[in-house]
C-alpha cells in the first residue's frame, strides 16, 4: 500500500476534485491534514464518509503545510509515501503506472526514491510552465543517467510531488519538513536525495500541478522572498558540506534569480548589497559564466516583469 499525504487549508472544492482522481482500492491510503480551515468542511466530510481509504485529521490551530506533512508522516505506516497538494490532481490511470512501478521494485529494497515526469496547468485547463524545470531534469536523466544528471535529479527536484518515497528511508534518517511559512519542502527533498541509496526514474506522467495565479503560493512579498532566500542559502550550505566542492560545482547553482526578483520587487540598494554579501560569504555564484547567455537572462527578466508575480513555493506554500 502507498500512503498519500495531503495538507489542506481552505480549498475544499479542489481537494474533493483531487480525491476524485485517486481510486478507492487496496493500493492507496489517504491522510488529509486540515490546517484549521475557516472554510466549512461539511461537503468534504460528506465525500469522505463514502470512502474507506481516507482519514481526515483536523488541526486545532494553523501550523503550516510543513507541519501538516510531518504529522502525516507520523501517521503513515505503508512501505511507500507520496505527497499531493490540495489544489492539484492525479491523471487518469495513474494507479496502473504506480502498480507497474511497485512490481519493478519488488526485491529491490535499495531503491528508496522514484521520480515521475510532472505536468502543470492553469485553472482554465491550459498547460502552464510550472513543471518545465522538473520535466527537463527527469528527461535528461532518462536519456543519459550521467553523474551530473543524477546530481540534478537528486538535488534540484526540490518539490515533494511526482515522487514516491520509501518510508523507511525517511524514518531511519530522521528526515522531516521544515516548519516554516515558505519553501518547507526544499530541505526535505534535498535530504531525501542525499540519503536515497538508489533512485529510479519513470518517464511517465502521473500528477498535474495547478498554477493558480491568484493564490498565496504565487503572490510575492518582500518577507516571503527573504525567507526563501534564507532557505536557498541553507540549501547551498548543506550541499557544499555533504557533497564536497567538486560535486557541488557540477550542480551549477547560481543566485541571480533572487537578485532579479529583489530588483523587480523594489528592494533597496542596501538590501540587495546584503544579499550579494551573503552569497559571497556562502560561496554562491551569482551567475554561471559557462552557461551564460544574455538572451536567456533577458527573456527571464521579461517573463518576470510580464507576470509581475513570483511563484514562491513550487508545492509547499498552499496556505
Amino acid at each position: 500500500m502507498i500512503d498519500i499525504i495531503i495538507p489542506h487549508f481552505n480549498s475544499v472544492k479542489k481537494l474533493i476534485k483531487l480525491l476524485s482522481t485517486i481510486p478507492e482500492n487496496d493500493l492507496f491510503k489517504i491522510y488529509i491534514i486540515d490546517d484549521f480551515s475557516s472554510e466549512s468542511l461539511v461537503s468534504l466530510e460528506e465525500f469522505i464518509v463514502k470512502r474507506n481509504n481516507v482519514d481526515l485529521i483536523k488541526n486545532e490551530k494553523n501550523v503550516g503545510a510543513g507541519a501538516c506533512r510531518n504529522l502525516g508522516l507520523k501517521l503513515s505506516n505503508s512501505e511507500w509515501v507520496m505527497f499531493a497538494d490540495a489544489d492539484d490532481f492525479f491523471l487518469k490511470d495513474f494507479d496502473e503506472i504506480i502498480r507497474d512501478t511497485i512490481l519493478q521494485t519488488i526485491d529491490k529494497d535499495y531503491i528508496d526514491l522514484i521520480f515521475f515526469t510532472p505536468i502543470s496547468c492553469n485553472e482554465d485547463g491550459n498547460e502552464s510552465n510550472r513543471h518545465i524545470h522538473y520535466e527537463n531534469i527527469v528527461k535528461k536523466y532518462v536519456n543519459d543517467p550521467s553523474e551530473v544528471n543524477a546530481l540534478n535529479l537528486r538535488y534540484k527536484f526540490v518539490v515533494p510531488w511526482s515522487k514516491m518515497y520509501r518510508r523507511s528511508m525517511i524514518e531511519n534518517n530522521g528526515i522531516f519538513f521544515d516548519e516554516v511559512s515558505v519553501a518547507n519542502d526544499v530541505m526535505f527533498s534535498t535530504k531525501c536525495g542525499l540519503k536515497a541509496k538508489e533512485i529510479l526514474c519513470i518517464d511517465k506522467i502521473i500528477y498535474c500541478v495547478l498554477k493558480d495565479s491568484g493564490s498565496l503560493t504565487t503572490m510575492i512579498s518582500k518577507q516571503k522572498l527573504s525567507q526563501r532566500f534564507d532557505v536557498f542559502v541553507s540549501y547551498n550550505q548543506f550541499l557544499l558540506k555533504n557533497l564536497g566542492e567538486v560535486k557541488y560545482k557540477k550542480l551549477g547553482i547560481v543566485g541571480y534569480d533572487f537578485l532579479l526578483n529583489a530588483y523587480i520587487n523594489k528592494y533597496s540598494s542596501k538590501d540587495i548589497i546584503q544579499m550579494l554579501k551573503k552569497m559571497k560569504k556562502n560561496k554562491i555564484k551569482i551567475i554561471s559564466t559557462k552557461n551564460f547567455r544574455f538572451v536567456k537572462i533577458k527573456n527571464k527578466v521579461s517573463k518576470m516583469l510580464e507576470n509581475t508575480k513570483y511563484q514562491e513555493d513550487e508545492s509547499g506554500d498552499n496556505q
